[in-house]
C-alpha cells in the first residue's frame, strides 16, 4: 500500500475512533475496569461486562439491539433490523480466574459456547451467533462463530450441561485445543495506564463491529496454491501497515505467514493493550492497522494440514 493510501486509512481510523468514544466513554470504561478489579466471582465478571455491552450496543447503539439470556447463556446480543446476512449476533461467555493467553482456557470457554450453539441450532426459533466473545476479569478474546459451526454435526457428548462440557466432553475439548482458529490474541485490560486499557477496550468493540460489517456469517477455507496465497498476501499487505515504507518485504511475508499459520508466538504478536503495534523478531515493532488485520484474518479457517503448512512456509 502506498504512503498516501496508508494516510487516508489512518484518517478513516481517527474518525472511527471518535465515533467509538462517543458510544463508549473513558468514564464508562473506568467503571468497567474498577468493577472487574474487585470482582470475586464469575457473576461479578458477568455483571460488569454485560453492563458495558448494553451501554455500547443498546443504550448508545444506532440499531435496534437487544440482549437476552436464552438457553441460559451469559448474554446474546442481536438485532432484527437490516439484512439477515449482516445482522449482528454476539454470544457472550464470561469466566472468573482464568488465563485467556492459554489455549486451554480459551478452549474451555469455546467448548461451553459450542454446546450452547448446539442448543441454538436444535431450537426452531433461535438465531445462530455470528461472533463469540469470551472474557474474564483481565482479558477478552473474539472468535468468528462460523469457524466453529462444523463441530455442531460432530459425535460429541451433547447430553452434558454446557457449563460442564469442558470437563465431560473431553473429545470436543481435545479437538478445540488443536483448532488453529483458537490461536487469537486476547485483549488486555490489566497493567499499563487507564488510556492504554481504554484503547484496548475500544479495539475490542471496533474488532467486533469490523467482523460484523464484513459479514460475520461468511468464512473461507484457504486453498493452498501459488495463486491464492499471492492474492491473499497482496490483500494483507494492502491493509496491514501504517508506515509501509518502513517494512522490508521479507518482514511482511514472514509476518503474514506467521499470522496465517499461528507459528512462533514468542516472536510475532500484538503488543499488549496496543493493537496498532506488532512485535517482530529482534524486538522490532511495526505500526499496523490491528483491527482491520484481525477482521481480515478471522474470515479464514486457518486449520491447515502439516503438508499445507510446509507448502506455505517453503
Amino acid at each position: 500500500m502506498s504512503w498516501c493510501g496508508a494516510k487516508q486509512r489512518e484518517e478513516q481510523d481517527k474518525r472511527r475512533r471518535k465515533e467509538l468514544k462517543s458510544r463508549l466513554t473513558k468514564k464508562a470504561a473506568k467503571v468497567l475496569f474498577d468493577s472487574l478489579k474487585v470482582s470475586a466471582s464469575e457473576k461479578d465478571v458477568e455483571n460488569a461486562w454485560r453492563k458495558i455491552f448494553v451501554q455500547y450496543y443498546i443504550d448508545n447503539g444506532k440499531e435496534d439491539y437487544q440482549i437476552s439470556s436464552e438457553n441460559n447463556v451469559d448474554g446474546f446480543i442481536y438485532t432484527n433490523s437490516g439484512s439477515i446476512l449482516f445482522a449482528l449476533k454476539i454470544l457472550l461467555e464470561f469466566k472468573y480466574d482464568t488465563d485467556l493467553t492459554k489455549t486451554y482456557d480459551r478452549a474451555r470457554i469455546t467448548c461451553q459456547v459450542v454446546h450452547y450453539m448446539k442448543k441454538f441450532k436444535d431450537s426452531s426459533t433461535a438465531q445462530m451467533p455470528t461472533v463469540i466473545v469470551g472474557a474474564d476479569e483481565d482479558q477478552s478474546f473474539i472468535l468468528l462463530a462460523s469457524n466453529f459451526y462444523k463441530y455442531l454435526d460432530g459425535d460429541y457428548n451433547w447430553n452434558v450441561a454446557p457449563s460442564s462440557a469442558y470437563k465431560e466432553d473431553l473429545e470436543l475439548m481435545k479437538d478445540l485445543q488443536d483448532d488453529a482458529n483458537l490461536s487469537v490474541y486476547p485483549f488486555q485490560f490489566v497493567g499499563g495506564n487507564l488510556d492504554e486499557r481504554y484503547n484496548s477496550l475500544l479495539d475490542l468493540f471496533d474488532t467486533i463491529d469490523s467482523i460484523t460489517q464484513e459479514d460475520g456469517e461468511k468464512t473461507f477455507k484457504v486453498k493452498v496454491s501459488d495463486s491464492t496465497i499471492v492474492g491473499m498476501f497482496d490483500e494483507f499487505n494492502n491493509i496491514a501497515f501504517k508506515e509501509p515504507n518502513k517494512i522490508e518485504p521479507v518482514q511482511a511475508v514472514n509476518m503474514f505467514m506467521h499470522m496465517l499459520t499461528s507459528k512462533n508466538d514468542d516472536e510475532y504478536y500484538f503488543i499488549p493493550r496496543n493493537r496498532n503495534l506488532y512485535h517482530l523478531p529482534n524486538d522490532q515493532k511495526v505500526k499496523v492497522f490491528g483491527v482491520k488485520l484481525e477482521a481480515y484474518l478471522n474470515h479464514y479457517d486457518r486449520n491447515f494440514t502439516s503438508k499445507e503448512i510446509d507448502m506455505l512456509l517453503s
